[in-house]
């Protein structure tokens, strides 16, 4: 959920709220009143959406931001399932309005938990000498935890077979995407669409012993862009957020700065920051070029205050291991950037 949030609304968890569900049910709305879905619903066009997330069910409203939403429960037996009927239900939705603009949402989630019900192209191409049950191949692999549960520290033999795994749940997820671009393709609508291709965070066993969470295979995350306008492939070195996909959805309308906006089609060229805040741990990771900046101190979810005072743990690391002199300096100007961030927030309070 909080990764949604912040690819709609543009905003870092810091700012919307919505990091942690037991946490957050002080916040009013999923997203924030400036979103991107109501934004494309101001241009004229028809929203219509798919979820599994189960921050995204009726009881948090966020079906209200949607003409039309359907929520899936992500179940352990009908995930893969579940992958092979979106495609279906969203050219229903595109024949229903084959006249007018449509904005189309889908969440998939069998490449994010490939321990569960395994499809039928992972049982014909994956080797035998596995466990039967995938959950339990999951399992035994984790060695120990991070902070919690959401950082498993994974046996690097033992995990070979899950990656192995996720990337059958990979190739499955093309070929039900196919179904969406080839209808496009047939009724000659592609030179009329963009499509996104992201994601909430990279693989999840990429941890170590000692080592940030937020690490940078971690954080790497796919983002793919068809613009039939952009006729050439590019490949940007620029790193990009999460956060930069609503304001670039605003460029394509002319309603946002070419300094806010990734390249190619802005000039944006500022630090990249990941946030995470879960229990009672505030951890922030900044990313250049030629650095990683990491930093973890308290957070007391009773009163929504981060405190920067109670540090827990800071480091940097260099592109290529390359080391430079006067690392404390450097971390001040991290502390800096990290400072003029958690300033711009309304939800939480900053102790120092």
């Amino acid at each position: 959920m909080p990764c949604f949030s912040s690819i709609f609304s543009g905003k870092h968890p810091s700012y919307h709220g919505n990091f942690d569900l037991k946490v957050s049910k002080k916040i009013k709305n999923v997203i924030t009143d400036d979103n991107m879905i109501d934004f494309i619903r101001k241009e004229g066009f028809s929203t219509f959406g798919i979820s599994k997330s189960k921050g995204h069910h009726a009881g948090y409203g966020f079906q209200k931001y949607f003409d039309r939403l359907l929520y899936f429960d992500d179940a352990l037996d009908t995930t893969v399932e579940d992958d092979f009927s979106f495609a279906r239900k969203t050219i229903e939705q595109l024949e229903m309005n084959s006249h007018g603009k449509n904005f189309i949402y889908l969440h998939y989630m069998s490449s994010h938990s490939p321990y569960w019900k395994p499809a039928i192209n992972e049982e014909s191409n994956l080797a035998l000498e596995r466990y039967g049950d995938p959950l339990s191949e999951y399992n035994d692999a984790i060695v120990k935890f991070g902070d919690s549960k959401v950082e498993p520290i994974m046996d690097h033999h033992k995990v070979e077979s899950i990656i192995n795994r996720q990337k059958e749940r990979i190739k499955n997820l093309d070929l039900v995407l196919g179904q969406l671009f080839s209808y496009l393709e047939i009724k000659q609508q592609k030179k009329n669409s963009i499509v996104i291709l992201t994601a909430d965070h990279g693989p999840n066993h990429f941890g170590e012993p000692e080592k940030p969470m937020m690490n940078r295979s971690r954080l790497n995350v796919p983002l793919k862009i068809y613009d039939f306008k952009n006729k050439n492939k590019e490949i940007l070195e620029n790193y990009v957020c999460q956060t930069d996909i609503y304001p670039l959805i605003k460029y394509f309308f002319d309603k946002e700065d070419k300094t806010n906006v990734i390249p190619p089609y802005g000039t944006k060229n500022k630090p990249i920051i990941s946030e995470s805040i879960f229990n009672d741990k505030y951890k922030v990771s900044i990313r250049t070029q030629n650095h990683t900046f990491y930093y973890t101190c308290k957070f007391d979810p009773k009163n929504f205050a981060i405190m920067i005072n109670e540090k827990i743990h800071i480091r940097i690391d260099f592109k290529n291991d390359k080391i430079i002199k006067d690392q404390e300096k450097l971390k001040s100007e991290y502390l800096k950037v990290l400072e003029e961030h958690l300033k711009k927030s309304k939800n939480i309070q900053i102790i120092k």
